[in-house]
């Protein structure tokens, strides 16, 4: 089996196509938003408050990302999604999930129960947030470059079924899997 690793904004499908592909291929599924989500949790805080106060604690994003590399040092099979996930596993399949804004915008306002407008102030000054600190931290110019990754798929179209099968297509056909 593979190390695979998604990337993609809010709203393009990444937790659902990492469910989705761990059940069907038999591997574990793990999420670094999971792990960011469980810091805002501990201190009480939301995500984009978080996202806020990581500007000038440089050390969560630094955790997750350590999380991540331990994570898989010790497993050979699995799926991983996450912003930064292409970089903290590199020996993975990288697959990058693109969505136009407004279906992303959409599909996050349904699963969180607000407004698209709310929706879209917390999803761009999160991803703006983000992007900042991965230069500051990482170096990252650019973390959703094209070049990082070995597969693309637009899911602005797609149902999660969808997706899993086009995603499979291209493992085998990249002999991933």
């Amino acid at each position: 089996m593979a190390k695979i690793s998604l990337f993609g904004w809010a709203g393009t499908g990444t937790s659902s196509l990492a469910k989705s592909l761990s059940s069907q291929l038999g591997i574990t599924s793990l999420s670094a938003g999971n792990f960011f989500r469980s810091i805002a949790d501990k201190q009480g805080i939301n995500l984009l408050d978080l996202e806020e106060h990581a500007k000038l604690d440089t050390t969560i994003d630094v955790r997750v990302e350590e999380m991540i590399k331990e994570f898989s040092k010790n497993n050979t099979d699995f799926v991983i999604e996450g912003r930064l996930c292409w970089f903290s596993v590199p020996d993975s399949f990288k697959i990058k999930l693109t969505c136009n804004d407004e279906e992303r915008i959409r599909r996050v306002s349904v699963r969180e129960g607000k407004t698209k407008e709310l929706v879209e102030h917390e999803t761009k000054t999160r991803e703006k947030l983000a992007i900042s600190r991965y230069f500051e931290i990482f170096g990252i110019e650019k973390v959703d470059d094209d070049i990082h990754f070995d597969a693309i798929l637009d899911t602005t179209s797609m149902n999660v079924h969808e997706m899993t099968e086009r995603v499979i297509d291209i493992l085998k056909h990249k002999r991933v899997i």
